[in-house]
């Protein structure tokens, strides 16, 4: 698995609490995010699917916040193994026409954490182990973005260990796109730093 890292601040236990402390990107490294690109397997799922479980169909995660897609002012909702990627992370997925569009990782479930649609794939496409053991992250749309991909994260450690009432608090104000530096920005620089990393150790 490819993952390519930022150099970043240290780590603060505390993160911005409002948008406006948040806009900056250099701001975010200081604050203790981590953000790097990472090859993975992507899902989709979503609350009309004949077999979504229960909590789905209810339109609710795995830490009680409402599952949402993408809107004009809020990112979209995530499942993710929350030991890969800590809840509360944002994820930017860049399709191939270009567009970007940002998730906040507040799902998970078994066969996500099983990794079951990476080995299903690399087994059917003869891709070997290496594709077998990607990360796999689901996305709550209706949309179809089912691939392999590499993704950008902004991965958050902080919010480890809270209570569910104090990580939904939290995660409520994530939802807002605000919170978030530019998405356009956050892709250009973590990809060029992947390709600076890559040069290096090559």
């Amino acid at each position: 698995m490819l993952v390519a890292t930022f150099a970043i601040g240290t780590t603060m236990s505390v993160c911005a609490k409002s948008g406006e402390e948040s806009k900056s990107y250099n701001t975010l490294l200081t604050q203790g995010f981590e953000v790097c690109v990472m090859d993975v397997r992507a899902t989709t799922y979503h609350k009309t699917e004949s077999g979504a479980d229960r909590e789905t169909r209810r339109g609710l995660s795995s830490t009680s916040l409402k599952l949402c897609e993408v809107g004009p002012r809020t990112v979209g909702s995530i499942a993710i193994d929350p030991e890969v990627i800590p809840y509360g992370s944002l994820i930017i997925v860049t399709t191939k026409n270009g567009s970007s569009n940002s998730f906040l990782c507040v799902d998970t479930g078994g066969d996500v954490k099983n990794r079951k649609a990476s080995r299903t794939l690399a087994k059917k496409e003869k891709l070997g182990n290496k594709y077998a053991k990607r990360p796999v992250i689901d996305i709550y749309s209706t949309r179809d973005y089912d691939d392999w991909m590499s993704v950008v994260v902004i991965k958050d450690k902080s919010l480890e260990g809270l209570s569910l009432s104090k990580l939904r608090n939290r995660l409520k104000e994530r939802m807002s796109i605000d919170f978030w530096p530019s998405s356009k920005e956050i892709v250009s620089r973590a990809l060029k730093q992947r390709d600076i990393n890559f040069l290096t150790q090559n």
